[in-house]
């Protein structure tokens, strides 16, 4: 420091010294000044910014006062305008004219690396990237299109007829869903001269929520880049939901349907399994009580249950490019080889299907599975307690659980519910009230070695039978304190009795293996679950 101001406390003894010292002082003065600069224009540029930016607010202020707008309504608007004055500035493809000077294959190439990682953020895309790589390519470079937005633009507006879905690049988008019921359509399949059309008409898939919305659910969103609007007309025929209005000047990945179709008809692996996704998508539309968005995030559509509805060959193609990545890791090992042996025959027997995490890459071995809450006229609770073993006339005891079951290839939650009523409570009168939580669950499996996804279908329902005129067999409550137990032992008048659903009618099915259920009273009904 002292070199630097001049002041240093020794005297240059010799030329060498004085030219050091000099070149010294004339580095710390250049330094200095620049960084003084720097940060005066720094501070000078932010004071202008935030001059700038308080005048708006000011005016803005000064508007709401005289047109003496409610304070509520003020102060949210004064909120929502200072968040979005301090949203930085996303350089657009309109800006940069240069990239006209590029080749065409150098900016197909260009293309591909900006339109890929969006596309893959669609989870058949994705699906499709692993089979064949080049349908993202010829995508990004023939069918997606650039399309720029001015701020205060309507994208679209509640009850248009919609062909193509859009994702956001830059800017931001206002949402606003709506409750609305669009006209009902005619499912239809049409066919080309090589493979058979995939895309189709909504007849049932009505484009509303029949049932109550949640007043927040109507409040304006807003969403940036990465959002995808609209995905569903991909797939089907699609009326909009709500309204949507550029903030800012925004720009859009386009993707029509029919350019889709184009490219994909390229490719028949592919085009097979969107034709049946597109199925399964119309199938699912006609449950009456679906709240649908034009956000795919805020419908009630849950991926991995439309792909558990896919058929099983279509559902093992899919799966294909995980089995291949267990097998390379097994490598040699035997044991990870067993596992990869046993997870490839449950895919096959359709028990799963198996996919990757979209952050971490890693395989997901994807089981739904539908469970009831059944209740009686009484409120007691029906419980899986276990087995009955035919050949052994004993029943083995199992974790108290709701009655459910896994999904097969091709059915849909209430199919399979269906199923299941049919199966395990043939002789009861049974009631369903509706769909009640839909929750996933992710923990890693010591048998496959491969971390295990679960999607769970909770329904409730009651028995409308009377309590009095249902088929019971009454057994004592020690039952489920042990391993296993045999049927029409003696209860003394000092136990407590469990009423097990007769299974009598299922026996005579001639299943070696039929499930054994109690009803616990609504009181005990937590304590009990985990005996």
């Amino acid at each position: 420091m002292a070199i630097f101001s001049g002041a240093s406390l020794r005297v240059p003894t010799n030329s060498h010294e004085a030219c050091f010292a000099l070149s010294f002082v004339v580095f710390g003065i250049l330094f200095g000044s620049t960084l003084i600069s720097a940060v005066a224009s720094m501070s000078v540029d932010f004071q202008l910014a935030q001059r700038e930016k308080r005048g708006k607010l000011e005016m803005l202020r000064s508007f709401l006062q005289q047109h003496k707008i409610p304070v509520g309504v003020a102060s949210h608007v004064r909120t929502q305008v200072a968040r979005r004055l301090g949203t930085e500035k996303i350089v657009s493809k309109k800006d940069v004219g240069v990239l006209n000077l590029l080749s065409a294959a150098d900016r197909d190439i260009l293309w591909v690396e900006i339109y890929s990682p969006i596309l893959l953020t669609n989870t058949l895309l994705r699906i499709s990237d692993y089979m064949d790589d080049q349908v993202t390519t010829e995508l990004a470079t023939n069918a997606v299109h650039w399309t720029a937005v001015d701020a205060g633009e309507k994208l679209f507006i509640p009850g248009k007829d919609m062909i193509q879905a859009f994702c956001i690049l830059t800017g931001s988008i206002t949402y606003t869903p709506q409750h609305f019921r669009p006209s009902r359509r005619l499912l239809k399949v049409k066919k080309t001269s090589s493979l058979r059309h995939w895309r189709h008409g909504d007849q049932a898939g009505p484009s509303r929520n029949n049932g109550t919305m949640d007043p927040q659910e109507l409040l304006p969103l807003d969403v940036c880049r990465g959002t995808w609007l609209c995905e569903l007309a991909l797939w089907c025929m699609w009326v909009t939901q709500g309204w949507a209005e550029s903030v800012t000047s925004v720009e859009l990945l386009e993707l029509k349907a029919r350019d889709l179709e184009s490219i994909v008809s390229y490719h028949p692996e592919v085009a097979r399994i969107a034709q049946d996704y597109s199925i399964a998508l119309c199938n699912f539309l006609q449950r009456p009580d679906l709240r649908l968005s034009d956000i795919r995030k805020y419908a009630d559509i849950n991926e991995e249950t439309l792909i558990c509805a896919l058929p099983q060959d279509t559902r093992t193609k899919i799966s294909e490019p995980a089995m291949e990545a267990v097998y390379e890791a097994a490598g040699q090992h035997e044991a990870r080889l067993r596992s990869a042996h046993l997870l490839k025959d449950e895919v096959a027997s359709g028990k799963c299907w198996l996919g990757t995490d979209p952050v971490s890459g890693k395989v997901l071995r994807v089981v739904n599975v539908v469970t009831l809450n059944l209740t009686r006229g009484d409120r007691c609770t029906c419980k899986k307690i276990g087995e009955w073993d035919s050949d052994q006339q004993i029943v083995v005891r199992c974790k108290s659980k709701p009655p459910g079951t896994k999904m097969r290839p091709g059915e849909l939650p209430r199919q399979t519910l269906d199923r299941l009523l049919h199966e395990e409570f043939p002789a009861m009168n049974i009631r369903v009230s509706g769909l009640i939580s839909e929750r996933t669950e992710i923990e890693p499996s010591e048998k496959y070695l491969v971390s295990s996804k679960y999607v769970v279908i909770e329904f409730n329902a009651e028995v409308l039978d009377s309590v009095d005129d249902m088929l019971v067999i009454k057994v004592s409550q020690s039952v489920l304190h042990v391993e296993s137990f045999t049927i029409g032992e003696e209860i003394s008048d000092d136990e407590d009795q469990l009423d097990l659903v007769s299974f009598e009618l299922r026996c005579e099915a001639g299943n070696k293996k039929v499930g054994v259920y109690a009803w616990f009273p609504s009181i005990r009904t937590m304590s009990m679950a985990f005996a």
